[in-house]
Order: structure tokens, then sequence, then C-alpha cells
């Protein structure tokens, strides 16, 4: 079911790319005045080339995208992958869930995407930031490997009984500082499957040779251990010469550059940059984006809010040319090549964690100097990772995402004909109370609209979960406009986000843009509970009073020592206002913000996970 205002009509993914690099990004506090996004996308491919593109599928002159939920409540959606893992001839998701310690996969059962069983591989992989799927083991399945940031650990999961149903762990490493990201390839050249990483703390570029072929030896060597803030690394042959080279980001350093495979067997490598001024940078990743046969570079910063390409000038590697192509993208932080459009050459998919956005850019002349933007989706919360992959095997390429909040969603393309014509969707605040209002055009098959709400502004990286406010039954079948209305009570000050969720009889579904309205206080005086709560490295809380005083917020440690005043002044009766708790400088542990006024004094406490 599709809500016609709530898409915007786009072409069709027709291609998609499989590349050997994987790219994870994360959220994550380090030693600068920010949080550290870093997250990944990708999809395995073990073959030395840097694409290979898949067999061509439909094509379609014009595309929509229809949402589905896969889970909700996955919280630290990271590294999703779309894989066989079962062996049933369906596409299956896998995923690295950062706050729940977690390695999970999603059963696609039937084939049509509307269905998914969740299976857990490992619920104790402390701060689980990477997972990708693998032949580690040569025994023609395929095995898992991931990174766990809070444990230093580098694992693999062998898939003991070839269609994901049994798992046996195996330790790589045990002390890889702060591990972040991992990639597979025959590094060496010997014929079977390696393993390369970056490791944030440790500043480390190493690999593990597959010793023995079959996962159960791995030696370690190490490439690099100066990679300020290493955050993402992939092999690709760069300067063309027939071996595979490593290429990797340095988040603290802002660098983007590459090591030469100089005896061809992984033995010796040379240093060369691609690009020390990159903000941020969360993910590189190889991709020919002019058609010139040569391999080019994407990349993704989000401190820069930008996705840039570097054009290889000679085609060797030692030359860049760099080309923005979404400069105010905020909060950049995942990016994905596919021939969106099917015209042949390469488009560019991308998340914004800032900006709550899943967008593609058009490569309008197959260059990569000129794109257009097309939006996937505008109100997702806080989006950790974009991916592509045909999961309805309807001959397209769907688009798969998760958030920072738990969800697990995929956008199918060229979805079913549009039921439900929404006119229009709004909500106003009338004494206190909130009236949501929304005319449809016509409806077909509509059984009802679920209102949902979601408390809290706009780009908290953990905000609360889409609750449920009540439902209003459907018209089914009708081509005249109608009208709806209801009235909600109670909601405390602050602000407030409503979409509807339309149902129809057979179970599918689709959701309404999102409106937003604030609530100002009316003669109370009240302190809110911080929100996300625990926090990293920063939550937001609301005040609202009775009459106008003025206020001391400040901040205590356990220890009852002060650490931070929030704010001195006078502040306005009958109004909300909001304050930031940023303490990304401060050590881990549990704050009390108190604020006095000339009549009250109040306290809450706050919980931060460093």
């Amino acid at each position: 079911m599709v809500f016609t205002l709530a898409r915007r009509p786009n072409r069709a993914p027709v291609r998609a790319w499989n590349t050997t690099c994987i790219f994870l990004r994360v959220f994550l506090n380090v030693e600068r005045s920010h949080t550290v996004p870093y997250r990944q996308s990708l999809r395995m491919a073990t073959a030395i080339a840097v694409l290979s593109l898949l067999p061509p599928a439909k094509m379609h002159a014009q595309e929509t995208f229809l949402r589905h939920d896969i889970d909700i409540g996955f919280a630290g959606a990271h590294a999703l992958q779309s894989h066989d893992l079962d062996n049933d001839g369906d596409l299956d998701i896998i995923g690295a869930g950062l706050t729940v310690d977690a390695i999970s996969w999603w059963e696609n059962d039937p084939i049509n995407g509307l269905t998914w069983t969740p299976h857990t591989v490992s619920d104790t992989f402390n701060g689980a930031r990477f997972v990708d799927a693998a032949d580690l083991d040569g025994d023609g399945d395929l095995d898992l490997f991931g990174a766990a940031a809070s444990d230093d650990l580098v694992s693999w999961w062998e898939n003991t009984s070839g269609d994901a149903s049994a798992w046996t762990q195996h330790p790589v490493d045990i002390d890889f500082d702060f591990a972040m990201h991992l990639h597979a390839a025959d590094l060496d050249a010997d014929g079977d499957l390696d393993l390369m990483g970056a490791a944030l703390k440790g500043d480390a570029i190493h690999w593990w040779e597959n010793t023995d072929g079959d996962g159960s030896v791995w030696t370690e060597h190490i490439i690099d251990e100066a990679f300020d803030g290493a955050r993402h690394v992939c092999s690709v042959d760069l300067d063309g010469d027939g071996d595979l080279d490593l290429l990797g980001s340095a988040y603290i350093a802002d660098d983007v550059k590459w090591w030469e495979n100089t005896a061809g067997d992984a033995t010796t490598w040379e240093l060369h940059t691609v690009d020390e001024d990159f903000d941020g940078v969360n993910v590189v990743m190889p991709v020919d984006i002019d058609g010139d046969n040569d391999v080019d570079l994407l990349g993704a910063a989000d401190v820069a809010d930008d996705i840039v390409v570097w054009f290889n000038e000679e085609g060797d590697g030692l030359t860049w040319e760099r080309v923005s192509i979404a400069e105010n993208f905020d909060g950049a932080f995942s990016i994905m090549p596919a021939d969106m459009d099917g015209d042949g050459d390469t488009d560019v998919l991308g998340a914004a964690t800032e900006a709550n956005q899943m967008v593609w850019w058009e490569n309008k002349n197959g260059l990569g100097n000129s794109w257009d933007d097309h939006i996937i989706d505008e109100e997702f919360d806080s989006p950790m990772v974009i991916n592509v992959a045909d999961l309805d095997a309807d001959g397209d390429l769907d688009v798969i995402g998760g958030s920072f909040g738990g969800e697990i969603v995929w956008w199918e393309t060229d979805p079913p004909a549009l039921p439900v014509e929404l006119v229009s969707f709004d909500a106003v605040v009338n004494r206190g109370e909130v009236v949501l209002r929304w005319e449809t055009a016509s409806e077909l098959n509509n059984a009802g609209f679920e209102l949902q709400h979601k408390p809290g502004p706009r780009g908290q990286q953990a905000e609360a979960q889409w609750g449920i406010m009540g439902f209003v039954k459907g018209a089914g079948t009708d081509n005249t406009r109608r009208k709806y209305q209801r009235v909600l009570s109670d909601l405390q000050p602050g602000n407030h986000r409503f979409r509807l969720k339309q149902i129809d009889f057979d179970g599918a579904f689709d959701y309404s843009p999102v409106v937003e309205v604030v609530l100002a206080a009316s003669g109370k005086q009240t302190m809110s509970s911080l929100y996300p709560n625990p926090f990293n490295p920063a939550a937001k809380f609301y005040l609202t009073l009775a009459s106008q005083q003025e206020v001391n917020i400040e901040v205590y440690n356990a220890l009852g020592q002060r650490v931070t005043q929030l704010f001195r002044g006078v502040l306005e009766a009958n109004q909300v206002h909001t304050f930031d708790f940023e303490a990304s400088g401060l050590p881990g542990g549990l704050y009390l913000i108190n604020a006095t006024g000339q009549n009250f004094s109040t306290t809450q406490r706050a919980m931060y996970l460093k």
C-alpha cells in the first residue's frame, strides 16, 4: 500500500555493483570534539575485480519506493548485508547491533521479502560494529566474520550445518584495539580467503593470513599502526598491476590512503596518499564512476557533510582529482554505488544521520561531474546503513536501511498501484490538545489508519520508538473525498511527531509523511527527563516555568562535584525551553542535572555510556 503524497517518483534501479570492499560506520566516542559515526555498506565479493556488473534487470520508466519493516528492536543497527545465508535461493539479511551486542540474520521467507524470521548468531559480541559473510573454511557454504569494538575482538562463525541453523565461533584476534571494520579477500594470492581490518584506537591496519586455508590458523601481519583513527579498509587493484592493494580511511586524521602491494604477495607495502583533508571520513570505496575502466574512489564524511568522488587521473593511483557530489548532506554516513536508473553508468546512494535522509544521486552524463538527487525517504531517523539487493526477486534492486534506534527496513521499488490517495495530513494545537487532520481523494481496500506518535525533536541519535495512539477505520473502497480527524489529549509539553500507518485488509501497509508540533506549557513548572537516556555523547531536556524568573542549571558527577554550568539567566513563563547536555569531554558514568530557580529546585539523572 502506498500513499500518493508520501512518495516521490524516481526511476528504478536496474543493476547493482558487487564490490570487493566492505564498509562500516559507527557511533562511537573518540579523542575528538564530536561523536564518530561509522558504518557499513556492501555486498561481499571475493573476486579481485573492482566491480562486477550483475545481469540486466527489468527497466522502469518511473519509480517509487514502498517501505517495509523487517525489525524495530535491533538497537545500534550496523553493517547490513544481503546474502543467501541458508542456501534456499533467496536473499536474507545479516547485521551487527552495536547497542544489543549482537550478530543476527533475518530469513527471507517466503521469497517476496514480506515475512522475515530473526535468528541470533551471538548476543555477547560486545560493541558489535561489523559483520559480513564469506566462505572462510572453503567448504562451499557462507560463514560469518565480525568485529566487536568493546571486546577488541575479531571472530568468525563457522556455518557448521551449511544452512545457517548452527554456528561455531572461532577467534581470529583478541587484542585488536577497538576493532571497527573487516574485509575478506585473497590478499596473498594463495587461493584462500584472508581477513584484513581497521582498529580505531589502535590506529592500525592489519591483515590475517588464513594459513591452512580452512580458518583454523591465522597469522597476523601489520601494515600500518600510525593511521590515526583507522576506520575502514578494503582491497582493490588500484594501480592496475594485477594484485590486490589496500585502501583505507582514518577518521581522526581525515585521511584517505592506499598501500601498494609491491611484491604482489602481501609481504611488502608502499604507502600513497589520496586526500589528507576529508573531515571526519567514514568510508571510502572503489568504483569506476566515469566509465574509463580504471578505479576511482567514492567517499563519505560526516563532519564535512559531504559525499565526494576522487578520479584516478592516470589510472595508476598516483594522481587524484576530487569532485563533490553532495556538499551539504548533513551527517553523511553510508554510501553505496548502483545503477539506479538502468542507463549503464554508476549512480550513488547515501544515508545522512543528521538529516534523517536516504537519497540517491543520478550520474546524469555518466562522467561523474553532474548529479541530480532523488529522495528515497526523508523521515528515516538516524540512518546508519544503506545497501541494495533484489529482496523480492522481481528483477529490480530494492533499498535496505538500518537506523541507530533499531529499525531494519527495506524499500520496495516498483510497488503495486497506489490505492490510497492522501490529499493532506497536518497537526494543529488547540487548547493544549493536538488535532490530527487528514483527507483522502480515494481509497481501495483500506482497513484504516493507525495513529503513531514519537516524542522529542528530530535528529536525536537514539530516539524513542514510534508508539500507537489509536486506530481510525478506513472507508474500504471509495472514490469520493473523505476527511478524518482525531483529537489527542494528555500529551506532555515539548516536541511531538505524528504519522499515519495506512493498513490494507490484507495486512499490507505504508506510512504517511511525518508532521510535528510543539506543545507549550500552561501554568505548570516541569523539568523533563533527558532523552535519550542512557546517551552518548549528547542528550536533551526541556524546562517550563509557571512564572518568569532567573534559573541556574548545573551538572554534577556521582561524587557531587560540579562539572559544568549549562545555563544561567532569565527564562520566560509558559514556554518550552530546550537544553543540550554535551558530554563528549567527560568520562562515562552517572550525572545529575540540577535546575534551580527563585521558587523551585529539581534534579534529573543522566547515564553517559562512553
